[in-house]
């Protein structure tokens, strides 16, 4: 008789190959290697940046070479913008991505945000919720990423993770993405940002983030798979990434509710159902995962029934 041993399944995210994707446009860039000008930008649209408060470099303290060290929020430190709003930082309902390297001294805190704050649908704003959780809020529109691990402290190099908020206008997929990995995902109409109020190291009011920020980027575009990866890994830094080689996310399964682990996580809808042997809910890398109980058990759909598009 064949044995058989299961494993328990931690999110699975499913990408489609596309050979003629393209390099996404960079339209700010901050390294904070320049300790004379720390809101100096590298993407070549001169989007520099003002001091709030007293941040300062912790030279050669970052993923790649020196970082942002902030102090907030017992202080007003940040990098904000001056008498006008950074040049091509996506703004109203287009398609945008955030990123950055981050290193939290405490479980909250705002990495990177822009917007009318106060107004429904006009800001957008990325930033911890807790030391396991990230928000990348648009104002009375929001997207956690639940359990994401710990931020606070956890894997090599101690401390750093990398975090992505990334918007599609067409197809109206919003993802948030911590350490190279989907974490939340949802289908949502484009939000309607104000072209206000750019910061680096806060968000709203009093949201200021303490601990240190590093190689943070915004791009007129979304950023594939592997090209997150590629930061994620530390293999590439936002002006070298490699041409792209898949295209957005099709399907994702979290296994998080456990009414319905078949659940899809994407835009797309490819929700699955549970055949043979029944299927649980687990504990996961992130939050729950997925472990069968039985020898049949298993999350499948008949091939006719998947979107076209996965």
């Amino acid at each position: 008789m064949m044995r058989r041993s299961f494993t328990i399944v931690c999110a699975l995210a499913i990408v489609a190959l596309c050979a003629d994707a393209t390099r996404a446009g960079l339209v700010g860039y901050w390294s904070y290697e320049n300790a004379g000008n720390l809101g100096q930008d590298s993407s070549g649209l001169g989007n520099n940046l003002n001091t709030s408060g007293t941040p300062s470099q912790a030279a050669a303290g970052g993923v790649f070479g020196s970082a942002l060290e902030l102090d907030g929020p017992a202080s007003t430190d940040a990098l904000v913008q001056g008498g006008s709003f950074p040049t091509g930082v996506p703004t109203g309902g287009s398609t945008y991505t955030t990123a950055t390297w981050f290193n939290p001294d405490v479980a909250s805190g705002g990495l990177v945000g822009w917007g009318n704050y106060g107004t429904a649908g006009q800001v957008n704003a990325f930033r911890m919720a807790s030391s396991t959780t990230l928000l990348n809020y648009w104002w009375a529109n929001d997207l956690f990423t639940g359990d994401a691990g710990d931020l606070v402290t956890g894997s090599p190099p101690a401390g750093w993770h990398h975090a992505v908020a990334s918007y599609d206008a067409a197809s109206q997929a919003h993802v948030v993405y911590v350490d190279g990995l989907a974490v939340a995902a949802r289908s949502v109409a484009p939000p309607n940002v104000g072209a206000a109020n750019f910061a680096l190291g806060k968000t709203f009011s009093n949201e200021y983030f303490d601990g240190r920020l590093d190689d943070t980027a915004i791009f007129d575009s979304t950023l594939a798979p592997s090209q997150i990866i590629g930061l994620a890994n530390q293999s590439a830094q936002p002006n070298a990434l490699p041409a792209a080689v898949d295209s957005p996310l099709v399907a994702l399964y979290r296994f998080e509710s456990s009414g319905d682990l078949g659940r899809d996580s994407s835009h797309v809808g490819n929700d699955l159902t549970a055949y043979g042997d029944s299927v649980v809910q687990a504990a996961g890398r992130y939050g729950s995962g997925l472990q069968p109980g039985g020898s049949t058990a298993l999350l499948g759909v008949a091939k006719d029934n998947l979107a076209a598009n996965a």
